[in-house]
């Protein structure tokens, strides 16, 4: 009878179908073609009371109900209100199974309003970090509705193609913080949301920049107390939605004097020698990296730009003065094995090291014979230091 009512339009049979549509105790098919009738039959202010008495009352509401309505939802403010009330109150979402409030929510982004764009995106980065949470590092999502992750990802997406203001939020850009990184954790049904994010937040320069530093300053603020972020590629360990190509030099390149924070400054420096690096080496490039302020190297006395804490000072390293030369030969003595005397002014071969090797500890020639340190610097020198030579390279 109810699929009479849905097909025929009987608007006479609306009393009876309001019975079906509100019977709190009807979990089954009959209720679910109740709401499709009601959709063809009743006015809006109808099915607004319908959708309100659906969620009246405790407990939890079953998802394939929850999609049913939501299926006849237009996108106004009033709908995603009830959109985010539906799906804190829905069921938790079976695992392996066909989830048609998923798909539906998917959907209904796509009907929302852009002035109620924002409000959508900001209820679902709440539930998507409600209590209880997976715990993965750098990226915790809500155990119960890590299925809204895809449905905020295309809310952002809209976002982004509108070019809206709000795509710079601070809950916009952690919705494409979690989204980047759910992928590598194998989260459902976000594959194809990843991808599209990565292209589109890449297009969009100024996004792309303001996704990047709050990638940075994220995992910065989850780091062990005491460590440092100073590389500009380990946000990007869980995945990320940012790129950067040659054209963004410039903007790397003035990011060392313009971040307030001192790391920051490092962040971008290590990124502007990797850009002039990997895209040719161009003379003019390393000229504007010279000029920047010798301040800004990582460790004291540097007089150039080296990217990565070193064991040893650089070939740029400034005069000293003889107390502290000095005393850094006074530390060297402390922990270096004492070779004999050579008529020989020529360095030091393995063989002979090994030849007084019973008289030093097996450890420290381990150390000496393997380790090796690598020093990079903005001046385009790379040198290897080991046990037994020096490697200098342009």
């Amino acid at each position: 009878m109810l699929r009479m009512v849905w097909l025929g339009r009987l608007r006479a049979a609306l009393p009876e179908v309001l019975k079906f549509a509100t019977n709190i105790a009807d979990h089954g098919h009959r209720k679910l073609t109740a709401f499709k009738a009601l959709r063809s039959i009743a006015d809006e202010e109808t099915l607004a009371a319908v959708r309100a008495e659906f969620l009246l009352g405790p407990g939890e509401r079953p998802r394939r109900q929850v999609a049913e309505i939501l299926s006849g939802l237009g996108g106004s403010a009033g709908d995603v209100a009830w959109f985010l009330s539906a799906a804190e109150r829905a069921e938790p979402k079976r695992k392996h199974s066909v989830d048609y409030l998923a798909s539906e929510a998917k959907a209904f982004v796509g009907r929302v309003t852009p002035d109620a764009l924002p409000d959508l995106i900001d209820g679902m980065a709440a539930l998507l970090s409600r209590s209880p949470v997976v715990e993965r590092r750098y990226n915790n999502i809500s155990i119960r509705f890590e299925w809204l992750l895809a449905p905020a990802a295309r809310a952002v997406e809209r976002l982004i193609l509108e070019r809206s203001p709000a795509a710079f939020s601070p809950v916009a850009l952690s919705i494409i913080r979690k989204v980047s990184a759910a992928r590598i954790y194998q989260s459902e049904g976000v594959t194809a949301e990843r991808d599209e994010l990565t292209g589109l937040v890449a297009d969009w320069s100024e996004l792309n920049w303001a996704q990047f530093w709050y990638d940075v300053e994220q995992m910065r603020a989850e780091m062990a107390p005491g460590k440092r972020l100073l590389e500009w590629w380990r946000p990007s360990n869980f995945g990320a939605a940012w790129k950067f190509t040659g054209d963004d030099f410039n903007v790397a390149l003035d990011a060392i004097t313009s971040r307030a924070l001192m790391d920051d400054r490092m962040v971008a420096l290590s990124l502007a020698f990797e850009l002039y690096r990997t895209n040719g080496r161009p003379r003019k490039r390393l000229n504007a990296l010279k000029k920047q302020p010798s301040t800004w190297s990582l460790r004291p006395g540097c007089t150039c730009f080296c990217t990565r804490w070193q064991t040893r000072r650089c070939s740029n390293t400034g005069p000293t003065s003889d107390g502290e030369r000095n005393a850094r030969t006074s530390r060297r003595s402390r922990r270096r094995p004492i070779l004999p005397a050579r008529a020989s002014t020529s360095r030091p071969t393995w063989a002979a090291f090994a030849a007084i090797s019973p008289r030093i500890p097996k450890a420290l020639q381990i150390s000496v014979r393997f380790t090796t340190s690598f020093t990079v610097c903005a001046t385009g020198e790379m040198s290897r230091t080991d046990g037994r030579t020096t490697i200098g390279a342009h």
